[in-house]
């Protein structure tokens, strides 16, 4: 039920896997996912909630939903590739941060 609240649709019936849990990098605030019927799907991204309530607070922070998704993807591939090579450090860290 919470992940459903997350991905609440849009006015265009769109959602994105990132709803409701990207943040600004420089105020804290939360990405809100923007789109619109005739946005093709590069088009769509996310925008900082404080730069839509008061620009001066924010400057306008935005991010492709597309970068977004590749940069997680790539991210992922490093991490990935990191607990291939080093399979016992990686196991012991993370055994040693669930204590």
């Amino acid at each position: 039920m919470l992940r459903q609240n997350r991905q609440r649709k849009s006015k265009t019936g769109k959602t994105s896997l990132f709803s409701g849990i990207v943040y600004c990098a420089d105020c804290g605030e939360k990405l809100y996912y923007c789109t619109a019927n005739n946005f093709e799907k590069r088009r769509d991204f996310f925008e900082c909630s404080t730069h839509r309530k008061n620009d001066e607070k924010c400057k306008s922070h935005y991010i492709s939903a597309v970068v977004l998704e590749d940069m997680v993807r790539m991210h992922m591939k490093t991490v990935i590739s990191y607990t291939l090579h080093y399979e016992d450090h990686f196991r012991a860290v993370v055994q040693e941060q669930q204590k």
